[in-house]
């Protein structure tokens, strides 16, 4: 009885301390949409996962309408592969993207 107890509580437990500690979705504003560098609709070509255990994947996507800022017919888009709130995107998955230009090495 008390393995089947034990066994409960730690599944439990494992479930809390696993879960993802997001910052909450702001509604989108003109006010806020201000800080982003680029925002554009477009599909998800395909996805080059991370070449280091805790990097980055990237989405390739190509633009379908530019709403803001720079960008050319296809954008790469790197997000979090490894975290707990690492995002799923899937090729041919459709996306309003709202993003800040950063410069790797």
């Amino acid at each position: 009885m008390k393995n089947r107890i034990f066994t409960v509580v730690f599944l439990y437990i494992s479930s809390i301390s696993l879960a993802c500690k997001c910052p909450a979705i702001q509604p989108i504003t003109q006010e806020l949409c201000k800080g982003y560098d680029v925002i554009f609709y477009g599909q998800i070509d395909s996805i080059t996962p991370a070449q280091e255990a805790n990097g980055h994947n990237t989405a390739h996507f190509s633009v379908i309408t530019l709403f803001k800022g720079k960008a050319t017919q296809h954008v790469k888009i790197n997000y979090d592969a490894s975290s707990s709130c690492m995002m799923s995107l899937a090729a041919q998955e459709k996306w309003l993207i709202y993003a800040y230009y950063e410069k790797y090495n």
